[in-house]
């Protein structure tokens, strides 16, 4: 292990050091704070894959760190994929070496990850994801109108409102039948499960790789108006792979669905646990004035945690890159955390204050760089409008149960509640009748 140069933090066990506070699931370790003052970057220890001391990395935290690993062409993925403890995201061919064919998105560098990518990106720019607002509307208004109709005692907000509008949001944009989208709720599970299960997301990952490349087939034999058929047409116009379609729509349906349900369900905690300077809760200032929604919804992107880790995909850098106060050398790995980025008070004044009026801000909650989320638009629309509809139509909204006796799932790399004893993750209430 390499010994720490003189005025560098002590080198720690990374995830282990770095645990969230048992009384603030939705915060971060203070220790990120500590490494931001002394210049955003410090070196760290990964776990093997049998939990024993591993390689070494550094690991960013600081806002303009951050950005360098996530923006410089020197740091690639696709030379620290499946590094303990992140998932390995591509599949090996019948010879049992990795195919860039068969990786997701995420996982692919400079021309390879370019040309993937550009089978969806007019798709997802703004003007394009607000041709989806109508419908979007149409599946909040359904989803809130089923809970209120079931009434308070039923309610799981992060089930009845989160997981079903995103689901059927990306399931309506990419052409995916209603009637197979519990399946790919069932392989999303088990895709984000721990590294412990490492086995058990691959199969899931192979049997949605396997139905989408037979929604390529379909659509190529019956074209349709939806993202399937304009990424599979424009794929056998620049010669992309079917493997390398499957993977991105793979890519879009699971960042797409599961990281969204989180952010509506931890989204609607924020709101309804901190207070206006007036002394209001944020749910019923936003209740009172609509105009202020857009800018929760940046500040939840910001003070939500994305996943339990808090931090991208790690990079391997191809050549020597001062990042911070550290220099990574050639052949280092980094991890850029972009959760702890959001919280630098270099950048963000009190940092940790929940503070919807900062307006759009320049986190990174959608990463930065090559690699910045496709699909930032359209989460953005569909937070914008599932609280713009339940703060009105729903304004004295509560929590069912008080906030420490929330259950969060501790083995899912998104950071979410998980069903409590009653089976609900997001039990809620609310007093006199709502429209």
């Amino acid at each position: 292990m390499t010994s720490p140069q003189p005025g560098e933090c002590p080198i720690r066990r990374f995830p282990q050091d770095f645990p969230s506070p048992p009384d603030r699931p939705l915060d971060l370790a203070d220790l990120y704070t500590e490494i931001q003052r002394q210049g955003g970057a410090a070196r760290v220890v990964l776990p093997d894959a049998n939990g024993q001391p591993g390689e070494e990395a550094v690991l960013a935290v600081g806002h303009r760190a951050v950005r360098t690993v996530l923006n410089d062409p020197a740091f690639k993925r696709w030379d620290a994929n499946a590094i303990e403890p992140f998932p390995d995201l591509t599949q090996t061919d019948q010879h049992g070496n990795r195919d860039k064919d068969l990786a997701l998105l995420t996982v692919l560098d400079d021309e390879d990850h370019r040309a993937v990518r550009e089978l969806a990106q007019t798709e997802f720019t703004r003007e394009a994801v607000e041709r989806h607002r109508p419908a979007v509307e149409r599946i909040v208004a359904a989803a809130i109108d089923d809970m209120l109709a079931a009434g308070p005692d039923k309610a799981d907000l992060m089930e009845d409102v989160g997981l079903r509008v995103s689901l059927n949001v990306i399931g309506d944009v990419l052409g995916i039948p209603e009637a197979d989208r519990p399946a790919f709720r069932q392989w999303s599970d088990e895709l984000l499960v721990s590294a412990a299960d490492a086995e058990r997301g691959q199969e899931a990952q192979a049997a949605m790789g396997g139905y989408m490349l037979g929604m390529i087939e379909d659509r190529r034999a019956n074209p349709r108006d939806d993202l399937m058929t304009h990424m599979t047409e424009r794929a056998a116009a620049t010669g992309v792979s079917d493997f390398a379609v499957a993977g991105l729509a793979f890519a879009i349906t699971v960042g797409g669905w599961e990281t969204e349900a989180a952010q509506i369900a931890n989204g609607t905690i924020r709101l309804l646990t901190n207070h206006h300077p007036d002394g209001s809760t944020w749910w019923s200032t936003l209740h009172r004035r609509p105009e202020l929604v857009p800018g929760a919804v940046e500040e939840n992107l910001r003070t939500i945690p994305s996943s339990r880790r808090g931090f991208c995909q790690p990079r391997r850098a191809i050549r020597d890159v001062q990042v911070g106060n550290l220099l990574v050398r050639k052949g280092q790995l980094a991890l850029p955390g972009h959760d702890p980025a959001n919280r630098d008070a270099a950048v963000f004044p009190d940092p940790d204050l929940y503070d919807p009026l900062r307006g759009r801000i320049n986190h990174l909650s959608f990463s930065f760089g090559p690699h910045n989320c496709l699909g930032s638009h359209l989460a953005r629309l569909e937070s914008q409008i599932a609280f713009g509809e339940l703060t009105r139509r729903i304004p004295d909204l509560e929590l069912a149960v008080p906030v420490d006796e929330l259950t969060w799932d501790a083995d899912a790399m998104v950071l979410r509640p998980a069903p409590g004893p009653d089976g609900r993750a997001l039990p809620v209430t609310w007093p006199r009748k709502a429209s």
